[in-house]
């Protein structure tokens, strides 16, 4: 079974705007574990023992280093994209036909953010984008910041998440930089 990648856009915003940081498994700040993914090929590192949720063409990998700051891993197997959908239509228009910076123009719509950062970046000489939100959750209308760097490759959409609150931008930016250095795809 397939999923629509704009499903999966909508559920990736929806955990950042929820900002529930204390349902995801503990760390200990010096205790950055790695994680391999072998069915998609990819491996990476965590601080701390990750919850692990792996259901219908869905893995989720989250942590919490504490009740202000969270990472998250989502690996969409099986994804598709539908040029004809209204949301991707409109934003492929809005970016030259750019697929990754469309989903960029999706997340910015559906979180109603302001946003940080938009830039290009590789993971293993594969194009991705690194997008940096600033919102407020629903639940507690408390400003947040989440950083987000995700890429769509052989029918597999993988997103990286790290938020936290809004003064903790020294730390978010230390533990993104650690984070997002240990992906590797293979």
């Amino acid at each position: 079974m397939r999923k629509n990648i704009i499903t999966c856009l909508l559920l990736s915003a929806l955990f950042c705007l929820i900002g529930n940081n204390e349902t995801t498994g503990q760390t200990n700040d010096s205790n950055w574990v790695a994680i391999s993914v072998p069915q998609q090929g990819i491996s990476f590192s965590m601080p701390g023992q990750p919850l692990a949720v792996d259901t219908l063409h869905t893995k989720l990998y989250a942590v919490s280093v504490d009740s202000l700051l969270a990472l998250q891993v989502h690996i969409f197997d099986s994804a598709s994209l539908n040029p004809n959908e209204t949301f991707l239509k409109a934003a492929l228009a809005q970016t030259d036909g750019d697929t990754l910076r469309a989903i960029a123009a999706i997340f910015l719509l559906v979180t109603n953010s302001d946003l940080l950062e938009l830039k290009d970046t590789t993971v293993n000489n594969i194009r991705s984008i690194e997008i940096g939100l600033n919102y407020k959750t629903y639940a507690s209308n408390v400003p947040y910041i989440s950083f987000i760097k995700y890429w769509f490759i052989n029918d597999d959409f993988f997103a990286f998440t790290i938020t936290g609150a809004n003064e903790d931008i020294e730390r978010i930016n230390s533990y993104k930089t650690i984070f997002y250095s240990s992906i590797n795809v293979y």
